[in-house]
């Protein structure tokens, strides 16, 4: 039996309250509800599809908001925001005719009052969208790299909130750009050399941040002056496939434990920890994932996903190897929920048609719990 390890794009969505994680498949339509607590599936939902839908069998959905009961998908490869309501297990979608990509359509959802920001990843456009009526319209046009091809995106999906501001980066030069949701203003500055491009971005303190950069280095840029500070180079002797036409950022996403910062690869296993004090960066071999032979893949393999804060630290998934796994604070302690997403991809294919490209009607979608759900595709 093979089983379906491609289990998450690169966003998804931490439930604080219910102590759970949404996220929708890589590879199909279905959206997915994982118990931290219960170490479970809770359920595999079936998203419909429609006929005229740009479906590419690859990262249907870029990231999830959830606001109050209701799930909003955001588009990477199909046409429209699909909203899923929990309490009374329907879709609806919200159609974005003004995107014209046909794929990493959008990167990233952030919520300010009754506004969902929606960022891009290909196109270069920010939009509001009410979540009370769902009309939506572009607050902001940014002049981007004409559509190339060869090109994964012209904006990295990875960014800094802080309080009303977000802070986002392009995918093809070293432009930074603050986006202010209170007032709908977009600011962009160009720091270090002109060949860099900036994967990452987290704040050490209110004005210093550090950035990940393609050619592999940290940089430590002042924000009050948006000027650069510091270099850090990255372990001596560790390699990262950097193409960015072909595979991505180096690095995906980052996190701060104590002193040091962490950052996880896109196309890589090896996560690296840069110390603030000592102006260093290390290989970090988490013995957890050597376990699942993470690290004996080569370079070419997918990484990771997004990291999302928990109450008790991270969480995240390794997307190659469809492992999810937690950290404390400290990054001392990591967590691997193994067999979390064992399902049959035959299972999967029978109900989905993921490479007919059948569509879904609203009838035949049901809640399933795991169990129900392959109990009713045996039966």
């Amino acid at each position: 039996m093979v089983k379906k390890k491609y289990w998450t794009g690169y966003g998804f969505y931490y439930d604080t309250h219910e102590n759970t994680i949404w996220f929708s498949d890589y590879w199909s339509n279905v959206l997915c509800e994982y118990s931290i607590e219960r170490s479970k599936l809770n359920r595999i939902i079936p998203i419909p599809l429609v006929d005229n839908a740009r479906f590419t069998n690859v990262c249907y959905f870029s990231d999830i908001i959830k606001v109050d009961n209701k799930l909003f998908l955001l588009p990477s490869s199909s046409e429209y925001i699909e909203v899923y309501d929990i309490c009374e297990n329907s879709f609806s979608r919200i159609y974005l005719n003004e995107i014209q990509a046909k794929y990493n359509r959008c990167g990233f959802f952030e919520r300010y009052g009754n506004n969902l920001f929606v960022f891009p990843h290909m196109d270069g456009s920010i939009f509001s969208l009410d979540i009370n009526d769902y009309t939506y319209r572009m607050v902001q046009e940014i002049i981007a790299n004409p559509y190339n091809e060869r090109l994964i995106s012209n904006f990295q999906i990875q960014h800094y909130r802080k309080n009303t501001e977000v802070f986002f980066l392009s995918a093809t030069n070293n432009i930074i750009y603050v986006f202010d949701m209170e007032f709908n203003t977009l600011r962009s500055f160009r720091v270090g050399n002109s060949d860099v491009i900036y994967n990452t971005i987290d704040f050490i303190d209110n004005n210093t941040g550090i950035l990940s950069e393609q050619n592999g280095e940290f940089c430590i840029i002042d924000f009050s002056n948006m000027k650069l500070i510091d270099n850090i180079s990255i372990p001596e002797g560790l390699h990262f496939e950097s193409n960015m036409d072909s595979r991505g950022p180096m690095f995906v996403d980052s996190s701060i434990a104590g002193d040091f910062i962490w950052f996880f690869p896109c196309q890589g296993n090896n996560v690296v920890s840069v110390s603030m004090k000592k102006c260093e960066s290390r290989c970090e071999n988490i013995r957890e994932f050597d376990r699942y032979g993470v690290y004996h893949e080569g370079w070419e393999v997918a990484g990771f996903s997004m990291i999302e804060e928990t109450k008790s630290g991270i969480v995240g998934f390794h997307r190659r190897k469809g492992l999810l796994f937690s950290a404390d604070k400290t990054m001392k302690e990591f967590k691997i929920f193994d067999n979390a997403f064992d399902v049959d991809q035959s299972i999967l294919q029978s109900l989905i048609g993921i490479h007919e490209k059948k569509i879904l009607h609203e009838s035949s979608i049901k809640l399933y719990s795991l169990n129900t759900f392959l109990k009713s595709i045996n039966n």
